[in-house]
């Protein structure tokens, strides 16, 4: 009797044991997922509210990211990518700061099994994989900014208008997209795009820019910065030299919105939604992870912000960053 008590007792304790482990596995988190993020500069305002968003998105869904800032130097970003692939992160997320040089950093995360997803710029190398590319439908974008421009020339009854472009780095594919959307709106319209220069998406360079702009053209009509740091740095130099030259920018951040909202030269602006391109992408990331297939291409519909809305837009998202 007593032996036959103990075999019981002994097996209520494994029993005991095997189901008290068994809801410890139950109960145990899964796996995070970790995340890189190859940004081409925190410098810039709207890779700091992509970034932002990623980050609030990962928290959201219980991901980690680990950033990494290029400063806008593509051997930078190469050794960026190295290191993230060293530390095997899930997923890489990068935006290219050159379309073209950075396809051999990329290849070697294709090399290392890691999935790629490319936000934004998107990269010129059909050798490059990737899993989907965010990206803005810059061309259309760039048809807004000078849609806008030449409707604000004709209703101000200005004649023999002139126009210059202030663009960012020749590298970008992004950025020549958006160049060609706004060059072909001056071209319907029959407007005289007098200059163009690039200021590798720097506010200090696009300063020095507008600058010499207004220097050989004091009675410049408009320019088109093709970014927001740099319409920022245009509107510095016109005010500085009390120029009334009509600013139209491109991104969809506070900072220029702000101005435009105080009635500054800067009248308009392209919002390529940095903060759905930013949660979106982390989005795409934690669906492939969990075995989705993602859409080769997704592109985000840029939206046109005037006086008449930019309040509107503030008050959405200036608490965002």
């Amino acid at each position: 009797m007593k032996k036959t008590a103990g075999i019981v007792l002994m097996l209520l304790c494994f029993l005991l044991i095997f189901f008290t482990c068994g809801c410890d596995r139950a109960s145990a988190p899964e796996k995070q997922y970790v995340f890189g993020y190859s940004t081409p500069s925190l410098q810039n305002s709207f890779w700091i509210s992509v970034t932002s968003a990623m980050e609030k998105k990962a928290a959201e869904l219980g991901a980690k990211i680990e950033v990494r800032d290029a400063a806008s130097d593509t051997a930078k970003q190469t050794a960026d990518i190295e290191d993230l692939i060293e530390q095997r992160v899930d997923v890489l997320l990068v935006t290219p700061y050159d379309s073209v040089s950075l396809a051999p950093a990329i290849k070697l995360a294709n090399k290392a099994g890691i999935p790629v997803i490319i936000v934004d710029i998107g990269i010129n190398d059909p050798e490059v994989e990737y899993a989907s590319l965010i990206i803005t439908d810059n061309y259309t974008g760039g048809r807004i900014a000078g849609q806008w421009l030449a409707d604000y020339i004709e209703s101000s009854g200005i004649e023999d208008a002139t126009v210059a472009t202030i663009e960012a780095q020749l590298g970008a594919e992004n950025a020549r997209e958006r160049h060609k959307g706004f060059l072909d709106i001056m071209e319907e319209e029959g407007i005289d795009v007098v200059i163009g220069r690039s200021a590798d998406s720097l506010r200090d360079k696009a300063m020095t820019v507008m600058e010499d702009f207004l220097q050989t053209h004091p009675n410049l009509t408009a320019v088109f910065a093709e970014c927001d740091d740099m319409a920022l740095g245009a509107l510095q130099a016109a005010e500085q030299t009390h120029a009334d030259t009509v600013i139209v920018g491109y991104d969809g951040n506070i900072a220029a919105c702000q101005e435009i909202l105080k009635g500054t030269n800067l009248k308009a602006d392209v919002d390529q939604q940095p903060f759905l391109m930013g949660a979106l992408a982390v989005s795409m990331a934690v669906d492939l992870m969990e075995g989705e297939t993602l859409d080769k291409e997704v592109k985000i519909t840029p939206k046109l912000i005037t006086v008449d809305n930019v309040e509107t837009f503030i008050d959405t998202y200036g608490n965002y960053e």
